[in-house]
């Protein structure tokens, strides 16, 4: 079910005749999906804020921990569950972490 507010669907723009839309900064640095290109970022983001990894972690756990009150409570949501800072910062052999980021 789609909210009236939202705005009208657009098809997507096409680059070089493929639905995926690619930047030229990406192609420059080779970086084509967020799993290759996440663990940069994510790294770059710890470094620049001066915290050890298990700092980080807990302090990604805490951010996404809030994130995750405010989707259980929305239909809306890809899960309604809401997920606590220790399922973030612990990783289990259940987790989908799918690319240790550090």
């Amino acid at each position: 079910m789609r909210p009236q507010y939202w705005s009208e669907y657009k098809s997507p723009k096409y680059v070089d005749g493929e639905r995926i839309i690619i930047q030229e900064i990406n192609k420059k640095y080779g970086l084509y999906f967020v799993s290759l290109s996440y663990a940069i970022f994510e790294t770059a983001l710890r470094v620049s804020s001066e915290r050890t990894i298990e700092e980080h972690r807990k302090y990604m756990g805490e951010l996404f921990e809030r994130f995750s009150k405010v989707a259980s409570k929305s239909p809306l949501s890809w899960s309604q569950k809401h997920f606590s800072r220790r399922n973030y910062h612990a990783l289990a052999p259940k987790s989908s972490c799918c690319i240790l980021i550090y």
